[in-house]
């Protein structure tokens, strides 16, 4: 609003105009002047010294010298024109006091003016205002006298008006000084109006007082009523009342106005839009400061209106600062309150341009309108800060409660911060939400949001839980991680928003994930960026029915163009999880790619789904089940009628195909595939209702041959979501012809579950091969009871587990159950284990278990103790026993969480030959470390599978011992499994092996046992190289049946062989050779062959050598000798030994130890040889023995040397050997260390043994003997010449025919001594009888007597020394004949050939002399007449031989008698007096023309008796 002149100016202008009437009519009427006019012209010429055109007039004067003066119609003129009218001017002076106060310079003039009429225009202010130039200051020019004047006006009903403003009736009292020019102003006015342009001021009953004290103004006034309008605005106020006081009124400094402007209500209004109602208000002035109140203050605007009660303000003119407090705003939506706000602060300050604004609470019920669920909000601790320089700056910050009249959203508060920049946009802004409190249960959540530079940076965080960091402008990034976050805790939002899901959340329930997004600004993209977007996020612990299961799902994708391009998704769950990768159009928002089911904790895919889009919007898909390789379902789906989609599908598996039906209607949310063998539907909603029916449903065949299994049946299933009910329905429901199983039952059960139990009941296993097989199995979820049991007649199969008191308890139970059933072979099953857990996960099982064959011509029995639960299962003392195999495991263990496996292995192979029981002893144990697997069943599926993705481990091989000579130790390799390839590293194993491909590729180091390298494939046969470094032949002595033949541990052989074929018809080449192959054979004792350098050829599983070199090293002596041999083996397709052969060739000179036990013959062969020695043991159970060889030192006798307990009858020999007799060989009847008969054979004598074709043995050749002994009469009579004769006979029986002559010296009863003859003819062994011959002559009975001394003592007595005598003779006689054993310590041989003899032989019979001396000395005192060395000695005879040359032979006889003497007797002695010794010596040259002896018989050991009793004989013996 513009106003032209002060408002000053014309409250000047109108006091002005009523002095000058005053003055002027003083002038006229009390000064004398007859021109009143011209003397207050000149009057005010003179005082103002201006020229200014002023008039005034008046019709009519009324005086009264002491009264009051009267003037009528009285106006005023500015230039032409009457400005103030008056109808009557009184004043109430007297002259004289008005000519006094005048002349005197000071008085009072008492002036009223009745019913005045002021009219000024703009030209009458500034003429007016020119009447009143500046003062001049009073210390400045010359001081004159001051008038005293004091005017005392009233103005009864004054009408007043200048342009716009307009007074009406107005009563005005105005004291007016000279000094102060206004003393006091009183006025009372029914109205005051004032417009300009638009603006229009009205105010009725004006009652107001202007004092001036002493320089200082005062004023105190009131209006009735005060109206303002300004174009649409209105303000009308009622009962106002102002106060005020100013130093200057004229001059006014706004430091020293105290006012105060009151009123009792009010409205104000702008147009029909708004308007306002105030109640009692008031405004002051007080020191610079403007403070103002208004108790109530109504407003409405449009729709919408506002409540203030008590507001107060304040304003400091100096500091220019504001401030603005109420009690309580409402504001009303109509009748409705929208916002309560209590105690509202505001502070500023204009200067700064600042303010602050604090609001105790802001209540409201009208966010219902825009979030239904609250009904109320308040903001409490409200503060804001406002600033604006050259941009807006405002700060806010609160504290945040909602309200609902659902409990759940009750309550919930946050603290609530906010700052903005602002200059012609916003240039940033901050939003904080900091410990917002969901619910008491749930912990504080912050948000903070901040935008500047066009970039908005949000922050979010819920205790340790939940943590965001956003940022989004020109690139958008996206953090966030969701950690151990409990949906327990909005488990009342859960329940009323997403009710379906209320069952499945419960304290457990825990929300993980991470979210990140990286994009650019791309204005070729759909959405206007292009980057990266990942997340992953799982939920454990979701709770259905009375278990839990988790969830979890991930994204890798990148948004390129029109393309969410996926690398990777997967949703997953404890069973089953959901790969896809491929892309989203985001236009059409249709996937295309490639999703695959697979199995959560094995990885192994269920199936495959592959889908794409053509050009003509064509879906084309591709189902596959990879474990059915040549299973798949496709098909096509037309997306123009994206609700309903329906296609043909074709269904194709390796056996057979099928076509299908497909379709999927997503308005009745219902899928269905079918055909007329099978139908799936599943309808889905708040239920899923699914039902699956076969009607003889062929399966594909797994393998080619099996006959196909068939399904016919029908399942429903039902589960109501949010309920989580769930019914399972089946009834007779068949599997025909279960070929997995053997026998292939027929499978034939129903089916019934609901949330508390699942039962399989009716259960029958049907087929021709077994009896039948019933049963039932039922789980019980409320009792948390499962029962299964499975019976036939003789068999039974139960598992229980039940609880008892706090935990549970199991009792698994099998009897007699036929493993054939599980292809486990003719076994039976018997196991008893016993569980218990503090529930189901943690039941744990353990006791025993047996597998037994029920064959008893197939022994077999195994047992172990088992301990298993749902993580880990350990065998303990597990044995596995068969007739040759024991296989022991002591702790054994199998761990799912660590994907650990533990195995000590210790097997006892032990291979029962003929001869003894070869043990294999291994010691092995395998640890590895595969992927980890929840339970025990997917670990063990997926070991059976070999869905391994890695498993990496260590074999640890303590020992490989082969009967207790070639062990192995200490070897260890690593082994590694991924992607189908096993791998290893190490000393035992090291290479690899692809199992798909079915390629071998592994050296195996077992040193002294093996070490080979093995290279090839087993596709579709089997095509291996073997090369090998060194293999110890002692291997194969376990593989002989009888150790004919024996390697030893130091036998070794290298070579490659390529082995080709399948198992049970296998074929090998290639060559091995030998450095050196050491070796027994069983036939040649006491001689160790070494096979030099030897080569071997294989060809089609014949191993054959060439002629090598041997050499033999005896045992004996440590003699090494070379010969020539060749060993060939020939083998079957199974690669076990057909039948082998040993050569050997052996010089003469360079004889070697052999034996020829001849069993069924009783006859024994052992001696040394050279010549040609073959040996072939076919089928081994046939050796074949023959050769041409001469033998020397050579024993052949008629009875048999200990034969090893595998030799006779397991073993038959056949026989084909020529033997030529060299020097020293001796033949024995029967075997034993005092044969009866034991004769050496001439030189160069020949022996035929043979097998007949019966199986008989027979023998030819002619014998000579040289010398020997043979006992008879407890007399060893010394051979003197002889033969043997082998003939063949019908029986094929050895049973040779002896003729002989042997000598033995004696003494007759007169002491003389005889010459005993013993001569054979055509006598055998097992039957003869002798003829007797003496030098001197004796008759038959003198030799017998004679020669029965040595049983019945020289008296004849019959005592108790003849009873002795018998017994040692009997004892004598039962050891020669060998029915009793005595012990040979090799004595008689160690001497013969340790003296280079031929012939040796050594007879006493020390032991029947002590006995007969201890018995018989304590009864016969005469005994005691021989010394006791003579005794001993008595009866001990000495036989050696020795040929000198071939026909030259030497022998010589000692023979030790006791001699009983008397006092007087004198006897020739040796050693002893009473011992004699009798010697004979002799020298035999045989030659053509007789044999030629020339011995001596001493006396004593002198040369002289030894010549003087020598002699000679010529002797020609003639066979008839």
């Amino acid at each position: 609003m513009k106003y032209h002149s002060p408002l000053r100016i014309v409250f000047i202008a109108l006091i002005t105009s009523l002095v000058f009437i005053a003055v002027s009519i003083c002038s006229v009427f009390f000064l004398g002047a007859y021109s009143p006019t011209e003397l207050l012209v000149k009057r005010a010429v003179a005082e103002l010294d201006r020229g200014d055109d002023l008039s005034f007039s008046f019709s009519s004067l009324e005086k009264n010298m002491m009264g009051n003066i009267t003037l009528d119609d009285v106006s005023l003129g500015l230039r032409g024109k009457d400005v103030v009218q008056i109808e009557r001017v009184r004043f109430s002076s007297s002259l004289f006091s008005l000519i006094k106060s005048i002349f005197g310079r000071n008085g009072t003039f008492d002036i009223e003016f009745y019913d005045p009429i002021i009219e000024l225009d703009e030209d009458d202010i500034a003429f007016i205002s020119s009447l009143f130039p500046p003062k001049e200051d009073p210390s400045s020019g010359e001081k004159g006298e001051a008038a005293d004047y004091r005017f005392n006006l009233h103005l009864h009903s004054l009408d007043f008006s200048y342009e716009s403003v307009s007074l009406k009736d107005a009563e005005i009292f105005v004291v007016l000084s000279s000094g102060n020019l206004i003393e006091e102003v009183e006025f009372k006015l029914d109205e005051f109006s004032f417009e300009y342009d638009s603006l229009s001021l009205y105010s009725t009953a004006i009652d107001a007082r202007l004092l001036n004290n002493h320089g200082s103004y005062s004023f105190n006034g009131g209006f009735k009523s005060l109206e303002l309008e300004y174009s649409d605005f209105g303000a009308q106020l009622e009962n106002v009342a102002l106060k005020a006081s100013i130093a200057d009124i004229f001059n006014p400094d706004i430091s020293t106005l105290d006012a105060q402007l009151s009123f009792t209500g009010g409205d104000v209004y702008y147009s029909d839009e708004f308007y306002s109602r105030y109640y009692p208000a008031y405004i002051r002035l007080d020191n610079e400061m403007i403070y103002s109140a208004v108790s109530l203050i109504v407003a409405s605007y449009e729709n919408y209106a506002i409540s203030i009660s008590d507001l107060s303000a304040s304003y400091s003119l100096s500091e220019k600062s504001f401030s603005v407090d109420s009690v309580n705003t409402v504001i009303y939506d109509e009748t409705e309150p929208l916002l309560n706000i209590e105690n509202a602060l505001i502070n500023g300050s204009v200067e700064n341009r600042s303010a602050h604004i604090s609001v105790r609470s802001i209540g409201s019920d009208y966010i219902n309108e825009y979030i239904s669920a609250f009904s109320f909000m308040t903001l409490s601790g409200l503060n804001i800060d406002i600033t604006y320089d050259s941009m807006l700056n405002l700060s806010f910050d609160s504290y945040l409660e909602l309200n609902s009249e659902e409990a759940i959203l009750d309550g919930i508060n946050m603290r609530l911060s906010s700052a903005l920049v602002y200059e012609d946009e916003i240039q940033s802004l901050s939003l904080s939400l900091n410990n917002i409190k969901l619910t008491e249960n749930t912990a504080p959540m912050h948000l903070n949001l901040r935008y500047v530079d066009k970039r908005a940076d949000l922050y979010f965080i819920y205790s340790d839980y939940v943590r965001l960091d956003a940022s989004i402008g020109n690139e958008v990034s996206v953090d966030a991680t969701i950690d151990e976050l409990s949906l327990s805790e909005f488990s009342p939002y859960i329940n009323r928003y997403i009710p379906f899901l209320e069952n499945y959340i419960d304290r457990n329930t825990l929300l993980n994930g991470i979210l990140n997004v990286s994009l650019s600004s791309d204005d070729s993209s759909l959405y206007g960026y292009s980057g990266d977007i990942s997340y992953a996020i799982g939920i454990s612990g979701i709770r259905f029915s009375r278990f839990s299961f988790n969830t979890a799902s991930s994204l890798s994708s990148t948004l390129s163009g029109n393309t969410l391009d996926i690398s990777s998704f997967n949703l997953t769950t404890d069973l089953v999880r959901f790969a896809f990768t491929g892309g989203i159009d985001l236009e059409s928002y249709l996937p295309s790619g490639h999703l695959v089911i697979e199995n959560t904790e094995s990885g192994k895919d269920y199936a495959t789904l592959d889908l794409s889009l053509n050009r003509d919007r064509e879906y084309e898909f591709d189902f596959r089940i990879p474990r059915y390789e040549q299973m798949s379902l496709n098909g096509l789906f037309n997306f123009e009628d994206a609700t309903h989609l329906f296609s043909d599908a074709s269904l194709y598996t390796q056996s057979r195909s099928y076509e299908f039906f497909v379709d999927f209607d997503f308005i009745h949310q219902r899928f269905s595939i079918e055909n007329e063998m099978a139908r799936l539907y599943f309808s889905y909603g708040d239920r899923i209702v699914s039902y699956l029916d076969f009607t003889d449903f062929v399966l594909p065949r797994r393998e080619a041959g099996l006959p196909p299994a068939s399904l016919s049946g029908h399942i429903d299933f039902l589960f109501d979501i949010k309920e989580q009910d769930i019914d399972i329905i089946s009834k007779d429901f068949n599997i025909h012809n279960l070929y997995l199983l053997e026998g292939n039952p027929d499978v034939a059960f129903s089916i019934s579950g609901d949330n508390d139990s699942f039962h399989i009941y009716d259960v029958s296993f049907l087929s021709e091969n077994f009896i039948p097989l019933t049963g039932e199995a039922v789980y019980s979820y409320d009792e948390h009871t499962f029962a299964l049991a499975l019976e036939s007649e003789s068999e039974s199969l139960g598992l229980s587990i039940m609880p008892y008191e706090d935990y549970m308890t199991g009792l698994f139970v099998v009897k007699d159950f036929s493993a054939a059933r599980l292809r486990l072979g003719n076994n039976l099953i018997n196991a008893t284990l016993s569980g218990m857990g503090a529930d189901f996960d943690s039941l744990s099982f353990s006791g025993e278990f047996r597998l037994s064959s029920i064959d008893p011509s197939v022994p077999m029995t195994s047992s172990a103790g088992v301990f298993i639960n749902s993580r880990e299962i350990v065998i303990s003392d597990f044995i596995y026993e068969t007739s040759s195999l024991s296989l022991s495991i002591d702790d054994a263990s199998l761990n799912s969480n660590s994907g650990q496996a533990v195995i000590p292995i210790s097997l006892t192979y032990t291979l029962s030959n003929n001869d003894r029981d070869y043990p294999v002893d291994l010691a092995l144990e395998i640890e590895a470390e595969a992927d980890e697997e929840e339970n025990l069943y997917s670990f063990i599926r997926r070991i059976y599978e070999t869905d391994f993705t890695t498993v990496s481990g260590t074999i640890s091989l303590d020992h490989l011992d082969i009967d207790d000579a070639l062990v192995s130790r200490n070897r260890n390799s690593a082994f590694n499994y991924r992607d189908g390839s096993l791998s290893f590293s190490g000393d035992f194993l090291s290479g690899t092996y692809s199992i798909p491909l079915k390629k071998l590729d592994v050296d195996v180091q077992m040193p002294p046992v093996a070490k080979i390298s093995a290279t090839g494939d087993f596709n579709n046969s089997i095509d291996l190289v073997l090369d090998i470094e060194d293999f110890s032949l002692y291997t194969a002595n376990i593989f002989l049946k009888y150790p004919v033949i024996t390697f030893t541990e130091d036998s070794n052989a290298n070579g490659r062989l390529s082995i080709i074929g399948s198992p049970g018809d296998i074929h090998m080449f290639g060559s091995l050779w030998s450095e050196n192959i050491e070796f027994d054979v069983f036939w040649l004792p006491n001689e160790h062959i070494i096979a030099h350098d030897m080569t071997f050829t294989v060809w089609d599983n014949d191993i054959e050598s060439a002629m090598t070199s041997l050499t033999t090293i005896n045992t004996r002596t440590g003699v090494r000798q070379a010969h020539k041999g060749r060993l060939c083996f020939y083998l079957n397709e199974s690669l076990g030994i057909d039948y082998y052969t040993v050569d050997v060739y052996v010089k003469e000179g360079r004889e070697i130890d052999f034996r020829l036990p001849m069993a069924n013959q009783n006859i024994d062969i052992v001696g040394r040889v050279s010549g040609a020695f073959h040996l072939n043991q076919r089928g081994m159970e046939y050796v074949s023995l023959s050769g041409d060889m001469n033998i020397i030192d050579t024993q052949l006798s008629f009875g048999m040397y200990e034969m090893p307990e595998w030799f006779h009858p397991r073993i038959k020999v056949g026989y084909d050997f020529n033997l030529n007799l060299k020097k020293n060989n001796t033949f024995v009847f029967p075997l034993g260390p005092n044969p009866i008969f034991s004769a050496t054979a001439a030189e160069n004598q020949f022996l035929h043994f043979y097998t007949a074709e019966d199986g008989g043995l027979g023998a030819s050749g002619a014998i000579d003997l040289r010398a020997g002994e043979i006992y008879y009469f407890q007399r060893s009579f010394f051979i003197r010449e002889g033969s043997i004769n082998f003939r063949e006979n019908e029986m094929y029986s050895i049973d040779p025919i002896i003729n002989l002559r042997a000598s033995l010296r004696a003494f007759d009863s007169q002491g003389e001594q005889v010459d005993i003859y013993l001569v054979l003819r055509e006598a055998r062994l097992n039957n003869f009888t002798p003829t007797f011959e003496s030098s001197p002559a004796k008759s038959l009975s003198e030799i017998m007597s004679i020669l029965g001394q040595a049983i019945v003592n020289n008296e004849g007595e019959n005592n108790l020394g003849s009873v002795v005598s018998l017994l040692t003779t009997g004892m004598d006689v039962l050891q020669r004949i060998g029915l009793v054993r005595q012990n040979d310590n090799g004595l008689q041989m160690s001497i013969r050939n340790s003296l280079n003899l031929d012939t040796f032989s050594l007879h006493t019979n020390i032991i029947g002399n002590l006995v007969y001396d201890a018995v018989i000395s304590s009864q016969n005192s005469a005994s005691w007449n021989i010394s006791p060395l003579a005794r001993y000695l008595d009866g001990t005879a000495l036989y050696i031989g020795k040929y000198l040359t071939p026909e030259l032979y030497f022998e010589a006889l000692a023979h030790l008698s006791a001699q009983r003497r008397t006092d007087d007797e004198e006897i020739s002695s040796f050693l002893s007096s009473d011992l004699s010794l009798d010697v004979e010596i002799s020298l035999e040259w045989e030659n053509p023309l007789c044999t030629i002896s020339l011995f001596t018989r001493p006396k004593s050991l002198t040369l002289d008796d030894t010549l003087r009793y020598m002699g000679i004989t010529f002797t020609k013996r003639f066979v008839f």
